[in-house]
């Protein structure tokens, strides 16, 4: 099956793990088997962020309740990055009805969109970031200026997120630039991930990214920012006996009447460097 598989039973002790479900976590049968998904193998978390393994465990809730339910969440791969999946969840019952236990049957989100419309969204960029395979810099410079001139134009508003990884020159020089750049990899693959369509995040450079977001409001576009700082927070990179992680700091800003790209970006590396300054793994908006 293309979807992944697994059974528990009542203690949520796994006792299947399909081929679908090695493909999509990196996790083989043998690492699971016999271990209870309570464990945080997949470390399950919902849209903001949250771990649901340990209380609100969407397995629990249906042995519990002995009724089926689906749920937007994400899992953590054996290599770090999450994974945003549709999880449909039903319960085993036994002949005489009682629940002994459960199946889970999920599939990567991104499957679900039509695969035309993703290849024509790559095909209209001008240019991709060779390591991360996010929008580069000029990419994003072209989508930026469109949009200032429709909130010029029309009003539609829009804001972004100016993030820097914080302490990345660390983990370079302690465990060399490859996994140095498998980090950025990982944090791309989740940046992208956890925004919600429209939104775009590209690469800005080296060790900072810009996520565009078309929709306007402090509110809406910190609680945006909070959710990636605490996703970014939460993760770890494995790499042979390496384990390593980072924090990121942002700046927020609402583009407005009058501004250029010049303004749009200095206000935001403004609010960027606030945000370093106090501590980092901060989020400024202004």
């Amino acid at each position: 099956m293309y979807e992944g598989v697994y059974f528990v039973d009542a203690d949520r002790t796994i006792s299947y793990w399909s081929k679908g479900a090695e493909r999509m976590t990196g996790f083989k049968s043998t690492e699971v088997v016999g271990s209870r998904c309570s464990d945080n193998i997949l470390r399950h978390v919902d849209a903001e962020g949250c771990e649901l393994c340990e209380k609100r465990c969407p397995i629990a809730a249906v042995i519990a309740e002995g009724r089926p339910r689906t749920a937007d969440i994400s899992l953590r791969h054996k290599d770090g990055h999450l994974v945003p999946i549709t999880a449909r969840v039903t319960p085993i019952h036994s002949a005489n009805g009682e629940t002994t236990g459960a199946i889970q049957i999920f599939v990567d989100k991104w499957a679900s969109v039509d695969i035309r419309e993703r290849v024509k969204e790559l095909e209209d960029l001008t240019a991709l970031d060779v390591l991360t395979g996010l929008p580069n810099r000029r990419s994003l410079e072209s989508s930026l200026q469109e949009r200032l001139t429709n909130l010029e134009n029309y009003g539609l508003p829009f804001g972004i997120l100016m993030i820097d990884v914080d302490n990345l020159k660390p983990v370079n020089d302690r465990h060399g630039h490859l996994v140095g750049d498998e980090l950025l990899r990982m944090l791309s693959r989740t940046l992208a991930s956890n925004l919600r369509m429209p939104d775009v995040v590209g690469r800005w450079g080296g060790d900072e990214f810009v996520a565009v977001l078309p929709y306007g409001g402090q509110e809406q576009l910190k609680a945006a920012a909070e959710r990636l700082r605490r996703t970014i927070e939460g993760l770890s990179l494995r790499v042979g006996d390496v384990t390593a992680s980072v924090t990121i700091s942002i700046g927020v800003t609402e583009a407005r009447p009058g501004d250029t790209l010049r303004t749009l970006f200095g206000r935001a590396d403004r609010l960027l460097y606030q945000s370093k300054s106090v501590g980092r793994n901060r989020v400024t908006v202004g």
